[in-house]
């Protein structure tokens, strides 16, 4: 999963060391050996696939990261295939505050006013500090949330071909 404060370089490695796991050590040990009158069994390496999944904000990310995948695998003499999807999510939007005319002019006033407290001297005939304030603006909080699709890009990358996957995805 890919967000915005995801480390790229930190992303590709632990990529990387998942498609090229290290052999374990050799033992050293004693170890037995068993004959087989047969060839040894061929041995299948296993089908290993990197899903990269990032949101609209993030998609490019994403995209540079399996990029750098991509020039890795081809630097050790292998193939790559990869598999792309765009999907669509639901999700809730917290509403921002607006900047409407009537809210940038009362903090202009409440700035101006506070400047003015600031280099005026107090005197006997100000206003009481504990009168009546005004409402409060109404908060973002108060109003039901807003759902917006958004979309999720994410890509497959493998060393081997998956027939399944070129089928859904291309």
């Amino acid at each position: 999963n890919i967000i915005s404060s995801t480390s790229i370089a930190k992303k590709v490695t632990q990529c990387l060391e998942e498609l090229f796991p290290e052999p374990p050590p050799p033992s050293r040990g004693r170890t037995r050996t068993t004959s087989t009158s047969g060839p040894a069994p061929k041995k299948t390496k296993p089908q290993i696939i990197i899903t990269l999944t990032a949101k609209s904000v993030s998609a490019p990310k994403a995209i540079t990261i399996c990029e750098i995948l991509k020039r890795r695998i081809a630097e050790r003499g292998l193939y790559w295939y990869q598999y792309c999807a765009l999907e669509e999510v639901l999700e809730e939007v917290k509403p921002k505050q607006e900047k409407t005319p009537s809210r940038l002019l009362q903090q202009s006033h409440s700035a101006r006013s506070l400047k003015r407290q600031v280099e005026s001297k107090p005197t006997v005939d100000e206003e009481d500090p504990f009168g009546p304030l005004s409402p409060p603006p109404k908060r973002a909080q108060d109003e039901p949330p807003v759902k917006r699709v958004m979309p999720v890009l994410t890509i497959y990358l493998s060393t081997q071909r998956i027939d399944d996957y070129k089928e859904l995805h291309g």
